[in-house]
């Protein structure tokens, strides 16, 4: 697994991002399982469709704001390219049903780009929108910012906050307390055929970040004739990427302690089989060739662990936007329909033969643990079949990993496993006995796909 990493940025390990719940235990590579025994594989899945967003009038979820009500507010940036662009607001229970739609603020009249993004900072009440705009001098991304709950607006400034490609993803980091802006950039790079960039640059990541969300560092502008320098920590294509290789959107999202982001890839075509365009001689903007789950801890050193599985799945190769989390379900809500999976599932661990592991220490709760996981064999035996070769066992341990008696393993058995969260117990005992105690899990598979361990909710 290679590590992405961008130059000159500290490293935040202590805190979990907004949103995690106080116990959520997920398993997306090696450091998230300890002492292990036999083969552990790690994956991840592809998106499903799930339907149609009834009521949300083509939107494109950028935000999603749960609310003492238990609903959700959402917003979005909608309007054609080239006219003024509308933010927009609207309120759902369930993540497939909307109501209460509105347009909270619209843009004075210019060439604006379809690529917007919306953040909130929780510790302020602020929701930041940030739009881009096609200006003389290259495209330049605007500010607008409501701290009432999105009734009113204000810009961020008389211009843009700098200016660079217009494909980005922002997100505020809680326990940096600082925004963070992931951008296409132009690298100067010498391509194997051109594109609608010419044959002397290519699309590339970079990161900057902000304490207040207007002054940003770095602050360099980049345009075509002005590529991004390599001190800005740019994050380019490796060796085990073909070498036409160009990261062209980077779609960033908080998952559980950590971050997670949908990477689009996109490489140039051959001009013998896409001549350039035969009235203007310019050669044509390529096609997109991937989609990939990205990883990272700290959401800016990112890992590519999942580069065969095509993350997009059902989905729009246009899929964009923040997922929201509602009826047991990760969505994403693009243009009137829904994509997603079940809570979190995009990421699990698992063995085809015998295995085990265990997670981190954590200080047992006062409430139940819950399996996230499910059986992946291709069999169809029953449960007490001998050729079910699919199974999970779990015991608790002290932080050393001596086991904590009468929570061995096997006394806490699975054989078969519906859908849904299941409550972990042995012989009867739920361990809320050892509430308070520095304790670690410890589980044992076969044929079987575990994405998380978490704590049930106490009862209101």
């Amino acid at each position: 697994m290679r590590t992405l990493c961008a130059i000159s940025v500290m490293l935040f390990l202590a805190a979990m991002p907004t949103g995690a719940t106080p116990l959520t235990i997920i398993f997306t590579d090696a450091q998230d399982t300890h002492d292990p025994i036999g083969r552990l594989e790690f994956g991840a899945n592809p998106l499903e469709s799930y339907g149609s967003a009834s009521g949300s009038k083509g939107m494109v979820v950028l935000c999603a704001i749960p609310r003492p009500d238990k609903s959700t507010m959402v917003f979005a940036v909608m309007g054609p390219r080239h006219e003024p662009r509308r933010i927009c607001r609207a309120k759902t229970f369930d993540g497939a049903n909307y109501s209460d739609f509105e347009e909270v603020y619209v843009t004075e009249p210019g060439r604006w780009l379809l690529s917007a993004a919306i953040v909130y900072d929780e510790s302020k009440h602020a929701i930041t929108a940030y739009m881009s705009r096609s200006t003389d001098s290259g495209h330049g991304i605007w500010g607008f910012r409501s701290v009432d709950g999105g009734d009113s607006w204000k810009p961020l400034g008389e211009g843009p906050l700098f200016r660079d490609h217009d494909a980005f993803s922002v997100i505020w980091d809680a326990r940096a307390r600082e925004y963070v802006f992931y951008n296409t950039t132009y690298e100067a790079h010498e391509k194997l055929f051109p594109d609608n960039l010419g044959a002397d640059r290519r699309r590339v990541q970079h990161i900057r970040t902000s304490k207040d969300g207007i002054r940003w560092r770095p602050n360099d502008d980049v345009t075509l004739a002005s590529p991004a320098k390599p001190e800005m920590g740019l994050i380019v294509p490796d060796e085990d990427d073909p070498p036409e290789t160009e990261f062209y959107q980077l779609n960033v999202f908080a998952y559980a302690d950590r971050y997670a982001a949908k990477m689009l890839l996109y490489a140039p075509t051959r001009p013998d089989v896409w001549p350039p365009d035969p009235e203007t001689g310019r050669y044509r903007h390529g096609p997109f060739t991937w989609a990939e789950w990205w990883v990272s801890h700290d959401g800016r050193n990112w890992q590519r662990p999942y580069r065969d599985t095509y993350a997009l799945g059902e989905a729009s190769i246009w899929l964009c936007g923040m997922p929201l989390t509602a009826s047991g379900k990760q969505l994403w809500v693009y243009g009137g329909k829904l994509f997603g999976v079940l809570e979190k599932h995009l990421f699990y661990v698992t063995s085809k033969g015998n295995a085990a592991f265990s997670t981190r220490p954590f200080e047992m709760p006062d409430t139940q643990l819950l399996l996230n996981a499910e059986m992946t064999s291709p069999f169809q035996p029953s449960k007490t079949d001998y050729l079910n070769p699919s199974y999970i066992m779990a015991e608790i341990t002290d932080k050393r990993g001596k086991t904590i008696e009468g929570y061995e393993n096997g006394k806490c058995v699975f054989q078969s496993l519906g859908q849904g969260l299941v409550p972990l117990q042995w012989e009867g005992r739920d361990a809320t006995e050892l509430v308070g105690t520095q304790v670690r899990l410890r589980l044992y598979l076969r044929s079987a796909r575990i994405y998380a361990v978490t704590a049930a909710q106490r009862s209101s």
